[in-house]
């Protein structure tokens, strides 16, 4: 099986791409890989029974194959006021880093929606087992909720946020990306979880940015049919 975890930016991906990483390596032998080009992450699973990437890009073969049935994509949406505000408090980013990044991202939302499982932020953020169950019915046929509730304990915000605040850079497993550095299995992140209870936009520091991002952005997100 081919599995796309292809959420929007700081709106529980991870968490997403975790879950089913789990669920598919109880069932058989796995490729797991964060990338933009799933042609090249098909040839290096080497045969393995599943391969999961995890992506915030655009990759028109990874649709093409969506689109004719031949993978399954996972999608987390989120207030996009929000996700930019949980951005630039997590990673810092340049305001052209950041608008390159959603607009691919909006384009690639507009051509799966009909194709894949979509998950409210809102679910995973406050009902995770539940968000944890849907994934896994999704890709597991007869799977049952307690080993999905087993995983999704696992990567609850309380769970993680000790061990991504602990990670370092120069750890074994860990990859250093420069602007951040991640568990390469995992890809959590240090700071992943920056607090537990989720800050909404108009709570958080740099509005005025925040507001001029979503100015720029704003016929993107029109066309992919979503709202601020």
């Amino acid at each position: 099986m081919i599995v796309l975890v292809v959420c929007m930016q700081r709106s529980g991906s991870t968490f997403s791409y975790n879950i089913a990483r789990e669920v598919l390596c109880g069932r058989g032998t796995v490729h797991h890989e964060a990338g933009d080009d799933l042609r090249a992450a098909m040839r290096r699973a080497d045969g393995t029974d599943h391969v999961i990437v995890k992506t915030h890009a655009n990759d028109p073969f990874a649709v093409s194959l969506l689109q004719l049935g031949g993978a399954r994509a996972i999608c987390t949406v989120r207030p996009i006021r929000d996700a930019l505000a949980s951005w630039i408090e997590t990673f810092g980013r340049d305001d052209d880093t950041i608008v390159a990044g959603m607009r691919d991202w909006l384009a690639l939302y507009r051509a799966l929606r009909p194709h894949a499982l979509i998950i409210p932020f809102d679910k995973i953020d406050r009902h995770p087992l539940w968000a944890a169950w849907r994934i896994g019915r999704y890709i597991a046929d007869g799977i049952w909720p307690t080993e999905t509730a087993r995983i999704g304990l696992r990567y609850t915000k309380k769970r993680i946020k000790p061990l991504t605040d602990a990670l370092r850079r120069d750890a074994p497993g860990v990859v250093d990306a420069g602007f951040t550095w991640y568990d390469s299995t995992t890809l959590l992140h240090r700071r992943h979880v920056s607090t537990l209870a989720s800050r909404r936009s108009e709570q958080a520091d740099r509005a005025e940015r925040i507001a001029r991002l979503m100015a720029i952005l704003a016929p993107d997100i029109a066309d992919a049919g979503l709202s601020a």
